[in-house]
């Protein structure tokens, strides 16, 4: 049983408050529309220093650290040195599924406990601030479930650094042998028509 989080909001901070609150423990945080949102102890910081987020030491449980490794890369921005993510999380523990999103996976992995200690205001994202809530507890329970069913090392020595190739190849792109996929379309176009 994971206990009721209170949080209070402190909108955008200074990087040293950020790193005091978290006291060298973990950090939970998700980015959206180029903010970061995130949770260390009972503070809730919205933050648009991305890169100062991303270079800090603590462990970071985050969500969808490809887009993250991505925009990053775009921006010539440190690379996060991701410690769990709960997007890989969920679909290692449930690849057919359709959907990854927070409402999904708190209606399949249990309703997070949390008061906001603040009333937002015109223009805040709610949502997100909701799901950087929701984030701890979600985090807890599949790193559980992760650890039931030994696949801990799979997340972090495969998927994760996966997600930072594919990265990587999608910002980067890659050369296509345009002269051999014709050849093996005409190749298999050929074998189609004798198999009729």
């Amino acid at each position: 049983e994971i206990a009721k989080k209170d949080y209070t909001l402190v909108r955008y901070p200074a990087m040293d408050e950020i790193k005091s609150a978290a006291d060298g423990g973990e950090v939970y945080y998700i980015f959206r529309d180029g903010l970061i949102y995130l949770t260390a102890g009972d503070k809730l910081f919205v933050t648009d220093d991305i890169a100062g987020v991303f270079s800090l030491e603590n462990e970071k449980y985050t969500y969808d650290c490809k887009a993250q490794y991505l925009y990053a890369l775009k921006n010539s921005l440190p690379l996060p040195k991701v410690s769990f993510d709960l997007k890989l999380a969920a679909y290692l523990l449930s690849p057919t599924d359709s959907d990854y999103g927070f409402d999904s996976l708190t209606t399949k992995f249990g309703k997070a406990e949390y008061t906001l200690n603040f009333a937002a205001e015109f223009g805040d994202d709610e949502s997100a601030f909701n799901d950087a809530c929701k984030l701890f507890f979600l985090c807890k329970t599949l790193y559980s479930e992760l650890e039931k069913a030994d696949m801990l090392s799979l997340l972090s020595d495969i998927e994760i650094p996966l997600s930072e190739t594919l990265s990587a190849m999608e910002f980067e792109g890659f050369e296509l042998d345009r002269d051999g996929i014709q050849a093996f379309d005409r190749t298999l176009s050929a074998e189609i028509e004798r198999l009729r």
